[in-house]
Parts: C-alpha cells; sequence; structure tokens
C-alpha cells in the first residue's frame, strides 16, 4: 500500500517527536518537508513507485542515447533507416535529428583511393559489458587492416575481455569514439597517401644526395627504402620509402634511440657517427664522438661518468690510450694516420685520396712539406700517379669502361663512377640519373621559366645549347604568355648545372607579330603585347607534367601547349581601352634533341586587312652585345646560294625561301624551315639587316600585305629551328 507525501512527512514528524527531537512546531515541519517530498517526487501525491517510473525512463534514454552514438559511429556510410548513411539522435527534448555516420563524413572528404571501412557488431561480454568486434574491413585498397576487438585506446586486442565496455560512463564513450575517430582518418591518410605516389615522380629523388649514387635500397619493418644518408658504418640516417616516397628518418636529433631499430644513437653535430657503437677503453665503456680515418676514436665521453675522453690535446704528441705516434694538423680525420714511406723517407700523410694514396704530407727528419701533386702538375713524381680534375678523386686511376679508358671525376660512396671524362675523346660520362639518355634533353624548371638543354654537336666537349622558354607578364601591354626568350652556348659543369659562354640569340619574338594594315604596332608576344593566355599544359615524355612546381629532370620529348587571346590594337593608345579580341592563337612547342618544333592555329574573330603575319622568326645575332662575331654567311631555299651577312650593308631581300640557314666562324650555326602554312600567294622571308639591334633575324611572313580574314577562319603555320654549336 503506498502513502502519500503528506502522510510521510506528519509520520516522520511524529516519530522525531516520539524520539525525544524537539521541534519547535511539528506541524509546520510536516506541511515543509512534505512540500519537499512533492517537489522532488514530481507532483501532489506522487508516491516512490512514479519515482522508480522516472528513474527508469531516465535510464532508458541514456541507453537508447549510447545506443545510437555507437550506431553512428560503427554504421557504414550506405546504412540508417533510410539506407543514405543518415543516422537518428534524440536530444534530451525528445527531438529527433539525423547525422551523418562517421564512414559517410570519411567517405565524403578523404582524398585519392578509397579507405577502408570497419564491419563491425556489438556483442555481448558477460551480464553487464558489451564490445565491438571489427570482422572485416570493406571498400578500401592497399593492405587491408587487421580484425579484432576494439580496446579502451582504440587498438586492437585479441579477446572480448580485454575490449573497451561502451556501455561504461558516457565521457569514456566519447572518448572512445573520438579514439576510433582518429583510427579512421589515419585510414583515409593512408589512402590519401597512396594516391599522391601516383602523382609522385620518383626519378626525381635520383642524384640529390651526390654522395649516395648507387647506393642499394634496404627493407626496414617490410618495406623498402631508399637511403639518402648513411652513418659511418652505413647504417641508414635518412632516405625515403620508395612506395610512398614518403621521407624515412629514423634518428630525431633530439632523441637517445633510433625508433626503427632501438639502436642507441649518438647526438652529437658530428651526423657521420650516428649508430657509432660504443667501445671499451681500459676497463670503461667510451660513446666516440669522433673517428680518425682509419676509426681509431680521436673523441668520446665516459658513459660512466660523462666526462669527455680526449686522449689528443694540442700539446700531446702520442695517443696515451694506444700509445702510436701521431702528427697534430688541421685534418682532425687523419689522427692516427701511420707515416709512409716515400722514396726511402718517412713522410707523415696530412691528406689523402679517396684510395688512401698520400697527396701531401710532412717529410719527418726534416719537417719540409711533402706534396707530390701541384696545381698544374700531371703526375705525382714520387707514385707516378694520375691527377684527377677533382680533388675528392686525386690519384684516382683511369677504369676500363666499354672498351675505353675513363677517368672518373667523382666517386660514388662504394667507389663506382658518378662522373668522368674518357681520355680518348673528353666526352662527358654520367651514368646515374642526373645524366641525359644518350643525345636526350636537360630541364631545369620553376613555375616561370623552363630552360631546356641540348647537347652540342661535338661529342668530345660538354657544350650545350640552352633555350630558354618563360612567361613574364606585363599587364601594361596585356601580355600574359609562355615564349621562347633567348638561347645560350652553355658548358655543362654538374649533373644539373651549366654555365653561360655566349649568347646566340637575342630576346626577341620568336612565335607571333602580326600586324593590321594601318595599325600603330604589332600584336603577340611579350615586346608588342595584346595576347593573353586563357590555358596551358606540359606534356613530358607523352606524360602530363605539371607546370607549377620547381625541379630539374631529364627526357627525351618536352612538350608546351598555349591558348591565348590576340587583341586588336587599339588608337591613339595601343593597349588601353584593351581592343576586342582579332583572334584565339593555339600554339605547340616540341622541344626535342634534333630540335625545336613549333606550330600555331590562328582562329579569326573578325575580319581584317593584314599588312604582316610573322608566326616564324629567329632573331640571331649578327654581333653580340659582348662584340663576338655569331653570323657571317647565310643560305637561302631553293638556290642556296651563299650571301655575306656579316655586316649591316647586307640587302635583307625578300624571297619565298621555306629554309633560311645561317652560321659564323665562332662555330655557331642556325636553321629555320616552314613545314606547313607556307602556301599563300603573297607570303615572304628574309634575314634581317637590323643596325640596332646588330642581328640577323630570320623572318617568315606567311601572307604578306593585303591579306584579308573572314570571321572564323583557320590559319595555321608550323616551323622547326635549330641552334649548334661545333665548340
Amino acid at each position: 500500500m503506498s502513502i502519500t507525501t503528506q502522510t510521510l512527512a506528519e509520520r516522520l514528524a511524529t516519530r522525531l517527536v516520539d524520539q525525544g527531537v524537539a521541534l519547535e512546531d511539528a506541524t509546520v515541519f510536516a506541511e515543509a518537508f512534505a512540500g519537499d517530498l512533492t517537489e522532488w517526487l514530481g507532483g501532489e501525491g506522487a508516491v516512490p513507485a512514479a519515482l522508480a517510473s522516472r528513474v527508469t525512463a531516465t535510464a532508458a534514454a541514456w541507453n537508447t542515447d549510447v545506443m545510437q552514438r555507437l550506431d553512428w559511429w560503427t554504421g557504414p556510410a550506405d546504412g540508417g533507416p533510410n539506407g543514405d548513411g543518415l543516422y537518428p539522435m534524440i536530444n534530451a527534448a525528445g527531438v529527433e535529428t539525423m547525422f551523418p555516420s562517421l564512414a559517410k563524413i570519411l567517405d565524403s572528404t578523404a582524398k585519392g583511393n578509397p579507405g577502408w571501412t570497419a564491419k563491425s557488431k556489438i556483442e555481448p561480454d558477460g551480464a553487464t559489458r558489451a564490445v565491438v568486434r571489427i570482422l572485416d574491413w570493406v571498400g578500401g585498397e592497399g593492405a587491408k587492416p587487421a580484425t579484432g576487438y576494439i580496446a579502451e585506446d582504440g587498438s586492437l586486442v585479441g579477446s572480448a575481455a580485454a575490449a573497451y565496455d561502451f556501455f561504461g560512463p558516457i565521457s569514456t564513450t566519447l572518448t572512445g569514439l573520438k579514439v576510433g575517430a582518429e583510427v579512421a582518418k589515419s585510414g583515409a591518410e593512408t589512402a590519401r597517401d597512396s594516391a599522391l605516389v601516383a602523382q609522385t615522380n620518383l626519378e626525381t629523388l635520383r642524384g640529390v644526395v651526390i654522395g649516395m649514387a648507387n647506393v642499394p635500397s634496404v627493407f626496414v619493418g617490410g618495406q623498402e627504402v631508399q637511403p639518402t644518408a648513411m652513418s659511418f658504418d652505413l647504417y641508414v640516417i635518412e632516405g625515403y620509402y620508395v612506395a610512398t616516397a614518403k621521407p624515412y628518418r629514423p634518428i630525431d636529433p633530439l632523441t637517445e634511440v633510433d625508433a626503427a631499430g632501438s639502436i642507441p644513437a649518438l647526438k652529437s653535430a658530428t651526423s657521420a657517427l650516428v649508430n657509432c657503437p660504443t667501445i671499451m677503453i681500459a676497463g670503461r665503456e667510451v660513446q666516440p664522438t669522433e673517428l680518425s680515418f682509419d676509426l681509431y676514436v680521436v673523441r668520446g665521453k665516459y658513459l660512466d661518468t660523462g666526462l669527455t675522453y680526449d686522449p689528443l690535446n694540442p700539446v700531446v704528441v702520442n695517443d696515451v690510450v694506444g700509445n702510436t705516434s701521431v702528427l697534430l694538423t688541421k685534418t682532425t680525420g687523419l689522427v692516427n694516420c701511420p707515416p709512409v714511406t716515400v722514396g726511402g723517407r718517412e713522410v707523415q700523410p696530412t691528406e689523402l685520396s679517396f684510395d688512401l694514396c698520400v697527396v701531401r704530407g710532412t717529410y719527418l727528419d726534416t719537417g719540409e712539406a711533402y706534396d707530390p701533386l701541384a696545381p698544374v702538375a700531371p703526375l705525382d713524381p714520387a707514385a707516378q700517379r694520375v691527377v684527377a680534375l677533382n680533388s675528392t678523386t686525386i690519384d684516382c686511376p683511369p677504369v676500363t669502361f666499354g672498351g675505353r679508358l675513363l677517368q672518373p671525376l667523382e666517386l660514388s660512396f662504394d667507389l663506382y663512377v658518378q662522373r668522368g671524362v674518357y681520355l680518348d675523346t673528353g666526352e662527358y660520362y654520367e651514368p646515374f640519373g642526373a645524366q641525359a639518355s644518350e643525345g636526350g634533353l636537360v630541364v631545369i624548371q620553376t613555375p616561370t621559366k623552363l630552360r631546356v638543354f641540348r647537347k652540342g654537336s661535338n661529342p668530345a666537349s660538354n657544350h650545350f645549347i640552352e633555350h630558354q622558354f618563360e612567361n613574364d607578364p606585363d599587364p601594361s601591354k596585356n601580355s600574359d604568355v609562355w615564349r621562347l626568350n633567348g638561347d645560350w652556348d652553355v658548358v655543362r659543369v654538374g649533373a644539373f648545372e651549366f654555365t653561360r659562354v655566349q649568347q646566340i640569340t637575342n630576346p626577341g619574338e620568336r612565335e607571333r607579330a602580326i600586324q593590321e594594315q594601318g595599325a600603330l604596332d604589332f600584336m603577340g608576344g611579350n615586346a608588342h603585347g595584346n595576347e593573353e593566355k586563357f590555358a596551358t599544359a606540359m606534356v613530358v615524355d607523352d606524360i602530363l607534367h605539371d607546370i607549377n612546381q620547381t625541379l630539374a629532370f631529364t627526357c627525351d620529348k618536352l612538350e608546351f601547349f598555349q591558348a591565348s587571346k590576340l587583341y586588336k590594337v587599339g588608337n591613339p593608345d595601343k593597349y588601353t581601352p584593351k581592343g576586342p579580341v582579332a583572334a584565339n592563337s593555339y600554339c605547340r612547342w616540341i622541344f626535342e634533341p634534333a630540335g625545336v618544333d613549333v606550330s600555331t592555329e590562328l582562329q579569326w574573330q573578325m575580319s581584317m586587312t593584314l599588312a604582316i603575319t610573322y608566326l616564324a622568326m629567329m632573331p640571331v645575332w649578327r654581333v653580340s652585345e659582348t662584340g663576338a662575331q655569331i653570323t657571317t654567311t647565310g643560305m637561302k631555299s631553293p638556290t642556296w646560294a651563299l650571301e655575306d651577312i656579316s655586316t649591316s650593308s647586307h640587302p635583307g631581300t625578300q624571297t619565298k625561301a621555306a629554309i633560311i640557314k645561317a652560321w659564323g666562324s665562332t662555330g655557331y650555326g642556325v636553321q629555320m624551315e616552314m613545314l606547313d602554312g607556307w602556301d599563300k600567294p603573297n607570303r615572304q622571308s628574309r634575314i634581317s639587316n637590323s643596325v640596332s639591334p646588330a642581328y640577323n633575324k630570320l623572318y617568315f611572313d606567311i601572307t604578306g600585305s593585303g591579306y584579308v580574314t573572314a570571321v572564323n577562319e583557320v590559319m595555321r603555320a608550323r616551323f622547326r629551328f635549330t641552334i649548334n654549336t661545333t665548340n
């Protein structure tokens, strides 16, 4: 039988009085206490059964909230009551709201290959626990994650007993959700990284660390790693994962342990001593911090006390530990180097070649310097050894490669030849990464400039031709286009290093200069302006290439595509306001070892009478700005008669020649040939006799004066040019 709150309050007041409790007014106490109970239980006349009902309802709501959150977290992207990945959540007011599941969120935001989605279920573990079990992973690519039960830290465990109880306090549940989200996020990032691999040109990573040429890859944790830096004893210090191109750096400068192999690392400024093992000296363990050329310990630290171990101080001439006579020199790497006998006399080495031949030293009997190799001497008179061009390979003997003697200039860590010169011809030899394939191209790229290098015709030299191709916008002239902008004779001095010797062409227009009759100027290019690009693309060896990056690479073919608008020249101001579009231009450049091919298609948007239509030009110097005579003689098809173009007094006669050649006594030659579009009756070509600038510019006007364009008319031209050096 239930009683009311009023009855309970009255009975409590009576019992308190019966027990001797002094109440000032028992009736007032009973009424006040009845009010408190009524408020606590939720209404007049409420009974404990009502309270129990409210507690039960609250527990049920709590349980519903937990189950809804678990459904949201573990639900697939196409699950939920409507199969759309949306799951219901009911708030305290009883309002239901649909939220996308975690899988649906990741599915819509992850980039690259799809990540894995957990296939899971909730399993009971005894009477009061419930755990989440990952049965499988679906929908992803690459290695499938492991299965099991979810532990409190988000990792997977093998048993339900070790798994996390998802019916614990709600704060713990939310923590579990956060950890799970991070696990799923990691899967999404892995998928994204897989996509990035497909966009990464691993070839560009070769040869960055020159001293690591020819180092074979190694396996670390089951993954292939390409080393880029190694310790003194050939441990890998830095590298990159071959599969993902992500960096591998097992040793943090601030840590004591190599996390990958748990090998004690050495924290010192001498990076070459990373992973150097400790040694025992006089019964005490010493960590080396500096080694001699032959791996004697020069400096170190006692591990028991932390004190410095320094057997050789500036005034000591003996290694007190090993009692080995040494010579103190500025070359610390040669401490402990033993003396050698040269010509019957003892010499203390102070500098060694790659193969431990003595380059410099001191005669111990007199103290005079031993220097067998003067900068100009071809031989070591004491040992009759060959002198190389690079000090790091002094005394390196020639090797036979392909039946020919090759003088090494640079060696890899394991003494493979990285760069060299053939002794019979002087031809440059570079087998690794940075060297272009036979007759290939070398390219140095920035987002606004390409420097493309082609080998000159002399196989016995390192001379190349550099073509500069760049985008240099000038808004004041309505100019924003990529264009050829100068050519040089250069000497290759490194994998991607060139020294300019002579400029061969003036940075004038090459691709387009079109003038309407009566117009104040030409339209097209950078010098004249009124041309702006609206699309570009770059293709290297038939693969799309990102223009907006900075790198150096080699290839056999480079193509560049540009779409632009040509604007009618204004009057009286040529550029303001910007004129209407006269034509759309579509241009393609092809750089190959044999030369450069340029094609243009004009789609006319208005009718106009043309005075000149230059769609092929070559601003080759007659006399360069440094005073060099670049071209002296010309030749034109079809008669091939020689013309003296050594001065500005040559006639510059207009012809219909489709091929023009020019060369000079300094070893440079150029040729231009029209391959398409050279068919209009008034076409004309010539060699300019300009005084200033002093160039013999080759011009090809494909229409001549008086040609009238038609709206939607398509006009095409294609030419090939070569620039060569015999130097």
